[in-house]
Parts: structure tokens; sequence; C-alpha cells
């Protein structure tokens, strides 16, 4: 039921897939909606968003198909929190701050580098062979907000990095060292866009299996507790309430 209810009064906005369309966003990979109790979500279907973006349902579901669409939500998000730990996480925080070098470019629980997504959440929405394939194939699920470049200027000086904002008039680069550089077009040679990420590709070779599974028990160990701290939370503003 929750799946034909989902084809019929959901996936218009949010696609078949909950990933989003041209009228509503993805809500089926984003940590925030991960984190809110089926309560919370199964209010904002029945009374709509606050912004009355998403409109109130209640009126034309009841309890049960609300309760059902919630449900075909969650398996669209997958259920990655219940899954056991591929790997040991302490090993995979070592890692991640020292061989693997993956926080020179990605923040983790407040810690780490910009150029990157925040990786904080990520394992979230994702199971560990998702997060897995990720790490050693980064061109299949690239972050849609880097858009990698080299920008060539008049003078022969070379920038790689991932362009943050630009118009008619000029282009902020962000380079691989976190520096910021704002070029005027009347400066700039050319702007080269690249295909392939400032993800590195090699790391099914520079780390192990078990390495990688390490890793990945890091990001998911993390992305658990942050959740369970959201709940938490909740918890003690209701009994502050009480």
């Amino acid at each position: 039921m929750g799946k034909q209810v989902w084809a019929e009064s959901c996936a218009g906005c949010h696609g078949l897939d909950g990933r989003g369309g041209e009228r509503g966003p993805n809500i089926a990979t984003n940590p925030e909606i991960a984190g809110l109790s089926d309560e919370e979500i199964a209010r904002i279907v029945r009374e709509g968003s606050p912004n009355m973006a998403m409109p109130a349902l209640g009126r034309t579901l009841d309890s049960a198909k609300i309760a059902a669409v919630v449900r075909h939500l969650r398996t669209l998000e997958g259920d990655p929190v219940a899954s056991p730990l591929p790997g040991d996480p302490k090993a995979g925080e070592a890692l991640y701050f020292g061989k693997a070098e993956c926080s020179s470019c990605h923040m983790v629980g407040g810690n780490g580098g910009f150029i990157g997504e925040d990786l904080t959440d990520f394992a979230l929405t994702r199971a560990a062979d998702q997060i897995r394939e990720a790490i050693v194939h980064p061109a299949k699920e690239p972050d849609p907000r880097a858009k990698t470049a080299i920008v060539l200027t008049r003078d022969g000086r070379k920038y790689l990095g991932i362009i943050r904002n630009e118009d008619n008039f000029s282009v902020q680069l962000e380079t691989t060292d976190g520096a910021f550089h704002l070029f005027d077009r009347t400066e700039i040679d050319r702007v080269d866009y690249q295909k392939q990420s400032l993800m590195p590709i090699d790391y099914g070779m520079k780390l192990s299996p078990g390495e990688l599974n390490d890793v990945v028990s890091f990001l998911v160990a993390t992305s658990r507790a942050r959740q369970s701290q959201k709940h938490g939370d909740h918890k003690v503003w209701e009994d502050e309430d009480e």
C-alpha cells in the first residue's frame, strides 16, 4: 500500500525513487530527513511543511496510508543503521586522519578539510558496500556541488580546484590547499572544466580490503552517533516540555 500511495501522491514531486524531481527535493538520501522520526515525517505528510512547499495530505490520506507511505520512504532510504560494521571504527579513524588522508579534503564531525563534501552524515543513508564503492570508484557518485576546473590566467598562472561561484564577470575558485581565489574574467585566458573529480581514484590499491572496511566502519559509526545524538536531544526537549 505504501508503494501505491507513494506513486499516486508523492512521486509526482519527489520521484519514484524519492531522489527528487522538478517539483520537489531529494528526500531519500537527505540526512536531515533520515534523522527525523517516523512520527515527525508522518506529521509533515499529514500537515504539510511549515513553508507550505509540501502540501498537507491529511485530508486525502488516512492514518493507515500515511503510516504505509512513511514505511515505504524508509525502504527508499535503505537501512544502513541496522547492518553490522564490516571493520574497526577506531582503526578507520586513524586511517581517515592519517594514511588515507581523507581529512585533507573532507570534514567529519567538525574536523578536516573544506574542499570536499562533509562526510559526517554521509553514511546515514548508505549501506557499507555503497560507501566502499564511493571511495574506490568516486566518479560513479560525484558531489554535484563540486565543479572541478583548471583556471589559466593570461600571465601564465595555473590553478586547479573547485569553482564555488562564477558569473559573467568573475570566477571564484577554491584550490586543493583550501585557499580561495577570485579572478576577474579579463585576467583569465581560459577555464578548463574537468570531468574527473579531485577525489583520488587509487584507494583500491592504496588501502587493503581490511583498511577500506575500517574507514567505512568509521564513517558509519560517526553517522550512527550523530543520529543517536539527534534523537537523544529530541527526547531531552520533550522531557523539558513535560
